[in-house]
């Protein structure tokens, strides 16, 4: 029974695997998933780490759990946990893992992108032919609600935005319209959002793609937000 169990959660580990691994096709290559509150079934998409470090890159991450084939036991490794149940999970690539979040946010790779404001861009808009410029804001300190202005040339004239704090996760997610699609015109909104601590942040313009709904021509503005 116990064989059988772990052999349904290996395959479902392996098939998300495959998914997160859609923007990190390389070990090493940055790449991200978005991971709702509660309890993920994750395979690792990133390169070889611990368990411990990818909880200090994520603060969203409770806890880590692990299933052990040489002892048939789970393995926990929790930052709120006493230090006489934690354990230090070695994690490579395709590693299945069962991860608790206490709120939603984003695993990043490589873990240095998680530290800072910003993740790694995996596809920026061409600066030589831009279809989305964001004006205001430039970076500094933002508090809610926070004006995001500029110009695009998308698909319908439709723009996405998404806000993220290094502590809270992801705090908004909305779209907005430009004046006219596939051609350069303003666009402007007001995007309210809560963090409870000021915290490093990043606030992302893209376009979505129109075959797979996943994040292109993105543009990153570092930020530091404010409660």
């Amino acid at each position: 029974m116990r064989r059988g169990l772990f052999a349904l959660l290996s395959a479902a580990l392996l098939t998300l695997g495959v998914a997160g691994a859609l923007n990190a096709q390389a070990p090493g290559a940055p790449g991200e998933l978005d991971l709702p509150s509660g309890a993920s079934l994750v395979g690792w998409f990133g390169a070889d780490t611990t368990s411990t470090e990818i909880l200090t890159a994520h603060p969203f991450i409770t806890s880590i759990w692990w299933y052990n084939p040489a002892t048939s036991r789970w393995v926990l490794d929790s930052a709120t946990a006493p230090a006489f149940l934690r354990t230090t999970i070695p994690v490579s690539r395709g590693t299945g893992l069962f991860v608790i979040t206490a709120y939603e946010g984003v695993l990043r790779v490589p873990l240095a992108a998680a530290l800072s404001g910003c993740g790694l861009n995996w596809d920026p808009v061409d600066p030589s032919s831009p279809t989305i410029i964001v004006d205001t804001p430039t970076g500094g300190l933002v508090g809610s609600p926070v004006t995001i202005a500029g110009q695009a040339a998308t698909f319908e004239a439709n723009v996405r935005i998404r806000i993220t704090g290094q502590f809270a996760g992801i705090v908004a997610d909305t779209f907005t319209m430009a004046g006219e699609g596939f051609v350069l015109s303003p666009y402007s909104t007001s995007v309210s959002f809560s963090v409870g601590t000021l915290q490093a942040g990043c606030i992302e313009v893209f376009e979505e793609s129109a075959r797979d709904g996943s994040m292109t021509k993105i543009v990153q503005v570092p930020v530091t937000l404010v409660p």
